[in-house]
């Protein structure tokens, strides 16, 4: 059996919007950079791993530093 996929709701799709960026456009617009970032901001969860790895390295810093 075949999925059909509808077109305008695709199109619609915030996340197919925002793969559609390239590359240049990610460098020379700011609107649409700021757009992906809150995107994937939005909807990020870190990990166990990344937590650890993250107060490791804070670690290594003075309190002066930052």
């Amino acid at each position: 059996m075949k999925k059909i996929i509808d077109f305008t709701t695709y199109s619609q799709n915030k996340r197919t919007q925002i793969e559609s960026y390239s590359l240049l456009d990610m460098i020379l617009d700011s609107n649409k950079r700021k757009e992906v970032y809150d995107y994937y901001d939005r909807n990020y969860r870190s990990t166990t791993e990344e937590d650890d790895i993250c107060n490791e390295m804070r670690g290594k810093y003075k309190k002066e530093d930052y």
